[in-house]
This record gives C-alpha cells, sequence and structure tokens, in this order.
C-alpha cells in the first residue's frame, strides 16, 4: 500500500494522480496570523500618511486664502489712497473757482512742504545728511496750499486705519457731491442735483463698476 514512484494513485485511468498532493511548509518562526498583522500594520501607516498629506494640504490651502485676502486689503487701501489724492486735485480746484482761499477741511487740498527758506551750502547729490535729520525736517518744515497760504503739517494717509481711510474717502465724495455736484468716479460736474442722480449710479466705486 502506499504510493511508489512510477505509479499513480487512486483508480487507474486517465484522472488518476501522478504525484501526491505537496505539503506547503513555512520556513522561518514566525507564528501563525503574523502575515496578517504585518499587513495590518503597513496599511495603517499607509493611512496615516494619507491623513497627513490631506492635513498639509488643508493647511496650505488656509494660507494662501489667507494670503490673497490680506493681498485684497492691501490693494483696496492703495485704491482707497489714490483716490483721495485725486479728489484733493478736484476739490482744490473747484473750492478756488467758487472763490475759497482755504478749504473747508484742511486735508481737502494737496498739501506741499515750503522750501522757499531752504539753503544748501553744498550741492544736494553730496549734501551730507545725519541719521535722523529727514524726520528733523519733517516736524521743522513748514507746509503751505499751491496759493503759498500756510497749511497743517501734510496728511499721512499710508498711516491711516483701514476704516478711517473708508470713512474719509465717503465724507470727501459726499462733499464734492453736495457742494460742487461732482462726483469723482464719474469724473464730471453736474449741472443739478437732479441731473447727478439721474445720470451718476451713486456714491462709491462699486457703485460705478
Amino acid at each position: 500500500m502506499g504510493y511508489k514512484p512510477g505509479t499513480t494513485l487512486g483508480k487507474e485511468g486517465s484522472n488518476a494522480i501522478a504525484e501526491p498532493l505537496p505539503l506547503p511548509v513555512k520556513l522561518g518562526r514566525k507564528g501563525v496570523g503574523h502575515d496578517v498583522e504585518e499587513q495590518s500594520e503597513a496599511k495603517e501607516k499607509i493611512d496615516q500618511h494619507i491623513r497627513a498629506m490631506k492635513e498639509a494640504a488643508a493647511q496650505q490651502t488656509e494660507l494662501l486664502h489667507d494670503y490673497r485676502k490680506r493681498k485684497r486689503v492691501t490693494v483696496d487701501t492703495k485704491q482707497v489712497i489714490g483716490d483721495i489724492m485725486k479728489m484733493r486735485k478736484a476739490c482744490q480746484e473747484l473750492d478756488v473757482t467758487a472763490g475759497l482761499e482755504l478749504p473747508t477741511v484742511s486735508w481737502h487740498w494737496p498739501i506741499y512742504k515750503d522750501r522757499t527758506g531752504e539753503i544748501h551750502n553744498e550741492p544736494a547729490p553730496f549734501k551730507r545728511r545725519q541719521p535722523g535729520a529727514e524726520e528733523e525736517d519733517e516736524e521743522d518744515a513748514k507746509f503751505i496750499y499751491a496759493n503759498g497760504k500756510e497749511a497743517p503739517g501734510n496728511e499721512r494717509f499710508d498711516e491711516l486705519a483701514e476704516e478711517e481711510l473708508t470713512d474719509r474717502l465717503f465724507q470727501f465724495s459726499l462733499y464734492l457731491r453736495e457742494k460742487h455736484l461732482y462726483c469723482h468716479w464719474c469724473g464730471a460736474k453736474f449741472d443739478d442735483a437732479d441731473q447727478l442722480g439721474e445720470q451718476c449710479p451713486g456714491n462709491s466705486r462699486d457703485a460705478h463698476e
């Protein structure tokens, strides 16, 4: 009984087994179920890596959003200052035409440093300036309007908070509309209040876009 090389197992015929079925032999000292444990650990590491990548991507998205938001605020601030500077020139022309010698509000007109009394002992390109001299000059300087009338210190719009800037822009544009029937964003002076109300879309940049 048993298997003999060269013979078949079971009944003779085409379906007879020529060799015994191989018995799988596991090499090594790892116990039963160890492979399953290794696969589970590997899967956990992959899952942790994926979670870390998702968190990093979310953080990058948030940082990008904050950057874009800050950039929009910066651009808007520069735009507001630009509008105010242009409105000052228009306001001066309109006020002077109306017979005013000084602005209704000090910063409504451009302000310049009075350089008529300055004496340069050295050519400008070679004049040495001590540290802090520029700040001292600013404090001691005399400021005037274009007509030579004395003015207070020049306004530093870039040092104002965004909320104050937007308030000034609104109040300034309102003054030009009510006093001179002028719209900065239309770039036009209207004949009367009815024409201003009918042809001007509103008292803001957004209304004109």
